[in-house]
This record gives structure tokens, C-alpha cells and sequence, in this order.
């Protein structure tokens, strides 16, 4: 997510939005300790692990500013092609975090959970059809067995 609110803010700078971008940052400044001073005792506390206080302070700081980023673009800088496949993407997302939310509660070993969740996010994009025919093209070369071949090379192929 700090990626994405990376680019929107060079977006707002080229747009000329620097100003309103710089009080997004501010209230930022302040946000993220307050939410970490509320968070990191009660997660602490309640869920034995502090630092899972510390990650949603920064991740709910972090959607503030997207949002606020989103606000005050221009509107001819986006337009509204991105909210159907950024739509299917975090539904995507949520389907794999309820497994892998399932997945902990049954206690499944942490790599074969985490291939199943994968697995069933792919499943849900395809199903989704959140990816666009040149996304889907691009893992499809990747992916071959000839590139595969070149990334992973044999025993046989390195000795040569």
C-alpha cells in the first residue's frame, strides 16, 4: 500500500497538487502515533503480539492517505477504468485472507496454507476476470517451460 500512496503523491506533484498533498502527509504525521500509542498496548494485551498494533496503525494510516490521495486527484488524471479491476483485485484479496483466517483456525502448517490461499487467490482472479489479457500473457510467457528452464537450470545444463 506505501507503494501505491508513493506514486499517487507523484501523481499529486505533477498535477500541481503539492499543497494538498503536504496536509495529507501532515495529518499522517500525526495519525500514525496516535494510532500506534492506542494499538500497540492493545494488541499487545489482547492478542500477545505488539507488533501486530504497530502494522495496523501503519496499514489504517496508509489507507487514509490513499483515500485522501484519491480525493483530491483531478479527475482526469484516473478516470474510473481502475475501480472495476482494483475492485476484483481486493476481492481477490479478501477471499484469500478469509482462508488463510480459516487456514490459521485449523491449525494447517504455515507453508501449505499459504500455498492454498495462493492458490485460491489466482483461482479468484481468473474467476473475477481481474486480469487484463496482456497481464495474463505476460505469466503465461513467464511461466513457460522454456524461461523456467533459463531461471532454473539443470545439473546437467550448468556442468555444460
Amino acid at each position: 500500500m506505501l507503494y501505491i500512496d508513493m506514486i499517487l503523491g507523484t501523481m499529486l506533484f505533477a498535477s500541481d497538487r503539492q499543497r494538498q498533498w503536504t496536509m495529507v502527509a501532515f495529518i499522517a504525521l500525526v495519525l500514525n502515533p496516535l494510532l500506534n500509542y492506542l494499538l500497540i498496548p492493545l494488541a499487545g494485551s489482547r492478542m500477545g503480539n505488539a507488533g501486530i498494533g504497530a502494522a495496523v496503525a501503519t496499514l489504517l494510516t496508509e489507507v487514509v492517505v490513499m483515500i485522501a490521495a484519491l480525493r483530491i486527484m483531478p479527475a482526469h488524471v484516473l478516470g474510473t477504468s481502475w475501480i472495476s479491476s482494483t475492485a476484483r483485485g481486493a476481492g481477490a484479496g479478501m477471499l484469500m485472507a478469509i482462508a488463510i483466517i480459516i487456514e490459521n483456525r485449523a491449525s494447517i502448517p504455515w507453508i501449505p496454507a499459504g500455498i492454498i490461499a495462493m492458490g485460491l487467490y489466482i483461482a479468484a482472479l481468473l474467476a473475477m476476470r481481474a486480469l487484463r489479457p496482456a497481464e495474463l500473457a505476460f505469466f503465461q510467457s513467464f511461466f513457460s517451460g522454456r524461461n523456467l528452464k533459463t531461471i532454473f537450470p539443470t545439473q546437467r545444463e550448468v556442468s555444460a
